[in-house]
């Protein structure tokens, strides 16, 4: 994986399937991983106006999938 640019990242994340052989299925836990990872740099690097500009960098789908993830965790 060689990354350009953010939107390079954001698309390869978008694409994942899997850290090892692709024909193994998909790695939930990965993906959870990385998204846990994420939450973690936010949580210790970002000011309040940060995080109240963050909505905005979401669509609703991704708004509404994520409180689907949190209520069923």
């Amino acid at each position: 994986m060689q990354v350009n640019s953010l939107e390079d990242l954001v698309q390869h994340l978008k694409d994942f399937r899997s850290w090892g052989n692709q024909s193994e299925g998909y790695d939930a836990v990965g993906m959870f991983r990385l998204l846990g990872a994420c939450l973690d740099n936010l949580r210790k690097n970002a000011t309040k106006t940060d995080l109240a500009d963050l909505a905005e960098c979401l669509e609703a789908h991704q708004l509404m999938f994520l409180k689907k993830l949190s209520s069923g965790l």
